[in-house]
């Protein structure tokens, strides 16, 4: 029997737990990244916003995150399919603590996401829909890596979103998730135009 979404991610944490080289000390996001984009760049996307998306103490990672957050969505755009870093961000470390929060609050929030599904639906993402998927999803990630609290926690979410859309090749997912990212980034931009026009040059 196939296994429920959420548990191909619980089973993926645990697999990310087990395989690390150093897990007293934590893993890189290297290593982590290796591990989870075997399951596509829809995984990548759902468990790096999932901290920010959350209530998950991560201070500190929610940038770094993000920054690869970016590089998948600049990478979905020009129609890579495998996700290429920098070492310099490989090299960053994750706590052991935030890989076990994520089971802990992530899978739950996933198993309630899962009522929600619809059928799932062979979903191909490609041509002109690819590119404004990778656009909106890299300017998603911009504005996440925003450091002002509380800015980043919509954004992550509807990353998440997209992500779990992708995973399970959920096309009303993917749509919805899409538009409202839309309506985000149009938000964001009205804001910053205002505070721009109201800075005294």
């Amino acid at each position: 029997m196939k296994k429920k979404f959420s548990e191909e991610v619980e089973a993926l944490l645990e697999q990310i737990s087990l395989t690390s080289i150093n897990y007293k000390e934590g893993i890189t996001i290297g290593e982590f990244i290796d591990v989870i984009s075997r399951r596509g760049f829809g995984m990548v996307l759902l468990l790096l916003s999932l901290p920010a998306a959350l209530p998950i103490p991560a201070v500190g990672y929610a940038i770094p995150f993000a920054v690869v957050i970016i590089f998948v969505g600049i990478q979905i755009l020009i129609g890579r399919n495998s996700l290429w870093l920098p070492d310099r961000i490989r090299q960053r470390q994750i706590p052991p603590k935030l890989i076990v929060l994520l089971r802990q609050k992530g899978v739950p929030f996933l198993r309630r996401v899962e009522k929600w599904l619809g059928k799932q639906k062979k979903f191909m993402v490609q041509g002109n829909f690819r590119f404004i998927l990778g656009a909106i999803i890299a300017l998603l990630g911009m504005i996440m890596a925003i450091p002002i609290p509380l800015t980043n926690t919509v954004p992550a979410l509807v990353i998440c979103i997209i992500g779990i859309g992708i995973s399970t090749e959920d096309e009303r997912l993917i749509f919805v998730s899409l538009l409202t990212g839309t309506v985000l980034l149009l938000v964001y931009s009205t804001i910053a135009i205002f505070i721009f026009q109201k800075i005294p040059w």
